[in-house]
């Protein structure tokens, strides 16, 4: 995920008539910064991994799973508030950093600092997946759990969200049949992306 700054996004009639601006000045921005790093040598290999995490709500007596908490906000305010996630004074671990995902039931987690290229760094990403899966698995209620599959197995199908959360094909963001305006993260950039999408587009 990209960096994620406080701002209004600009929707896709108000945005396309900078596209030439952008595209110019990216150009330029490119260029500048390959020429004044081109003849860099020796600088270390640096590397690192994401992982996203779903949350899904466990109905043990119905053997069913939802995606009706979409508590990701209230969650990243308190994983960034726990001292867990911290780079160790004592430079022993890499520490946590939690992003938010497109979809509200999301959280990505990445090492806070980068790997380098020695072979024991290699044996450190075990170790900081760990340590993440343990500290958000400490901020989960009783009834949630953690899955980290590509995709959640029923998303799109009836209430998959809940009964109280349903599509909104009228609505002003996705106009989708099968998934919840609701369910996007509400960080401006999300809805803002799936609307200039669509109207990029013509259609949904």
């Amino acid at each position: 995920m990209g960096l994620l700054d406080a701002g209004t996004p600009l929707s896709w009639a108000e945005g396309k008539q900078y596209a030439a601006h952008v595209k110019k000045h990216g150009v330029e921005q490119f260029i500048s910064i390959y020429n004044n790093n081109k003849d860099l040598a020796g600088s270390p290999f640096l590397w690192g991994d994401e992982v996203e995490y779903f949350i899904a709500t466990v109905d043990d007596e119905n053997t069913r799973t939802e995606l009706p908490a979409l508590r990701a906000p209230e969650l990243l305010r308190e994983l960034d508030a726990d001292s867990q996630s911290a780079v160790p004074v004592n430079g022993e671990g890499k520490g946590v950093v939690w992003h938010p995902e497109y979809a509200n039931w999301m959280i990505e987690a990445t090492p806070a600092l980068p790997y380098g290229g020695k072979p024991e760094d290699l044996l450190e990403v075990e170790t900081n997946m760990r340590l993440r899966r343990e500290i958000l698995s400490r901020h989960l209620k009783d009834d949630e759990a953690l899955v980290t599959l590509p995709a959640y197995p029923r998303l799109g199908a009836a209430n998959f969200a809940g009964k109280a959360m349903q599509p909104q094909p009228n609505g002003s963001v996705s106009k989708s049949l099968y998934i919840p305006d609701d369910a996007i993260q509400p960080h401006p950039r999300f809805p803002t992306l799936t609307s200039n999408i669509r109207q990029r587009r013509g259609e949904k």
